[in-house]
């Protein structure tokens, strides 16, 4: 398990690429104690690669999942309904165009725009326009560190990263 989020009595877990054969980078398991299907799997999102889950955001019924390095053009972030969680859909996904051995470290959500950590000294930070279904790129940041995570609040990102001088990167308004 790479990244999890629980609500409403589900938890949903950015996995590795398991056993051959199905690779689910995602999965959902009942968490309510007085569910019947207590700790059971109730759904899953089967990719066509073997990328692992690596992060995860949640807002209202769509579910945004990054996977590490996709190859062949297949995507690496994927918006999700999750409505139902036996029935995943994809609503968009795109191929990040990462460099190798790099994944999605983090991912937040305000209005139309995505924000991305990724695992890449010179491409650490993506914005991406999620108001349509090209998920098109809007800007990107590169502070020359491996982003590890990232946080949104009051129209700021903090990244934060795994060495160099800066661990932590603060973009937004100034002030």
């Amino acid at each position: 398990v790479n990244a999890i989020v629980v609500r409403s009595g589900l938890a949903y877990l950015a996995t590795g690429p398991g056993a051959s054969g199905v690779k689910n980078p995602l999965k959902i398991f009942d968490i309510d104690p007085i569910s019947p299907t207590y700790k059971q799997q109730v759904g899953s999102f089967t990719a066509t690669g073997n990328e692992q889950g690596t992060s995860l955001y949640l807002l209202g019924s769509k579910l945004y999942l990054g996977l590490e390095k996709a190859t062949s053009g297949r995507p690496d972030f994927f918006i999700l309904n999750i409505f139902q969680p036996s029935l995943i859909s994809i609503l968009a996904s795109v191929n990040l165009n990462l460099n190798s051995f790099s994944q999605v470290t983090g991912i937040r959500v305000a209005g139309s725009l995505a924000f991305l950590g990724i695992s890449d000294p010179n491409d650490g930070f993506q914005v991406r326009d999620i108001s349509r279904s090209t998920i098109d790129r809007i800007a990107t940041f590169n502070f020359q560190q491996n982003t590890t995570g990232i946080d949104y609040e009051n129209n700021t990102i903090y990244l934060s990263a795994e060495s160099g001088s800066k661990n932590l990167e603060i973009v937004g308004p100034g002030p």
